[in-house]
Protein backbone atom coordinates (compact mmCIF):
# COMPACT_ATOMS: atom_id res chain seq x y z
CA UNK A 1 0.00 0.00 0.00
CA UNK A 2 2.83 2.40 0.77
CA UNK A 3 5.65 0.71 -1.12
CA UNK A 4 5.80 3.57 -3.62
CA UNK A 5 6.77 5.97 -0.83
CA UNK A 6 3.38 7.69 -0.90
CA UNK A 7 2.80 7.37 2.86
CA UNK A 8 4.28 9.80 5.33
CA UNK A 9 4.20 7.14 8.06
CA UNK A 10 4.57 3.37 8.32
CA UNK A 11 1.28 1.45 7.88
CA UNK A 12 -0.11 0.03 11.13
CA UNK A 13 -2.73 -2.70 11.75
CA UNK A 14 -5.07 -0.25 13.42
CA UNK A 15 -5.67 1.37 10.02
CA UNK A 16 -7.64 -1.76 9.14
CA UNK A 17 -9.43 -2.14 12.47
CA UNK A 18 -7.03 -4.75 13.84
CA UNK A 19 -5.15 -4.96 17.12
CA UNK A 20 -1.42 -4.34 16.74
CA UNK A 21 -0.60 -7.04 19.31
CA UNK A 22 -2.44 -9.63 17.20
CA UNK A 23 -0.49 -8.58 14.13
CA UNK A 24 2.78 -8.92 16.08
CA UNK A 25 1.88 -12.47 17.15
CA UNK A 26 1.01 -13.40 13.57
CA UNK A 27 4.27 -11.97 12.22
CA UNK A 28 6.23 -14.01 14.79
CA UNK A 29 4.61 -17.17 13.41
CA UNK A 30 4.94 -16.22 9.73
CA UNK A 31 8.60 -15.21 9.98
CA UNK A 32 9.85 -17.85 12.45
CA UNK A 33 13.10 -19.27 10.99
CA UNK A 34 12.16 -22.70 12.40
CA UNK A 35 9.00 -22.86 10.25
CA UNK A 36 7.88 -22.31 6.67
CA UNK A 37 4.14 -21.50 6.76
CA UNK A 38 2.27 -22.53 3.60
CA UNK A 39 -1.18 -21.44 2.46
CA UNK A 40 -3.11 -22.98 -0.43
CA UNK A 41 -5.58 -20.71 -2.23
CA UNK A 42 -7.77 -22.85 -4.48
CA UNK A 43 -9.70 -21.56 -7.46
CA UNK A 44 -12.91 -23.06 -8.73
CA UNK A 45 -12.26 -23.08 -12.49
CA UNK A 46 -8.64 -22.17 -13.00
CA UNK A 47 -5.21 -21.97 -11.50
CA UNK A 48 -4.91 -21.71 -7.74
CA UNK A 49 -1.93 -20.56 -5.74
CA UNK A 50 0.34 -21.80 -2.99
CA UNK A 51 1.93 -19.10 -0.80
CA UNK A 52 5.14 -20.07 1.02
CA UNK A 53 6.92 -17.96 3.62
CA UNK A 54 10.57 -18.89 2.92
CA UNK A 55 12.33 -18.33 6.23
CA UNK A 56 15.92 -19.18 5.39
CA UNK A 57 18.43 -17.25 7.46
CA UNK A 58 19.75 -14.52 5.15
CA UNK A 59 17.38 -15.48 2.31
CA UNK A 60 13.83 -14.89 3.47
CA UNK A 61 10.90 -13.99 1.28
CA UNK A 62 7.46 -14.98 0.10
CA UNK A 63 7.12 -17.38 -2.83
CA UNK A 64 3.96 -17.77 -4.91
CA UNK A 65 3.38 -20.94 -6.94
CA UNK A 66 0.55 -21.47 -9.44
CA UNK A 67 -1.34 -24.75 -9.34
CA UNK A 68 -3.37 -26.06 -12.24
CA UNK A 69 -6.27 -28.53 -12.06
CA UNK A 70 -5.24 -31.96 -13.30
CA UNK A 71 -1.50 -31.33 -13.03
CA UNK A 72 0.84 -32.84 -10.45
CA UNK A 73 3.33 -29.96 -10.53
CA UNK A 74 3.32 -26.22 -9.85
CA UNK A 75 4.79 -23.21 -11.64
Amino acid sequence: MCSDGGCAERPVPEWFGEDGADADVLSEVLFDPERWPVFRVPAEDGPGAVVIYRNLDGDYGTDYLLTHPGRSYVE
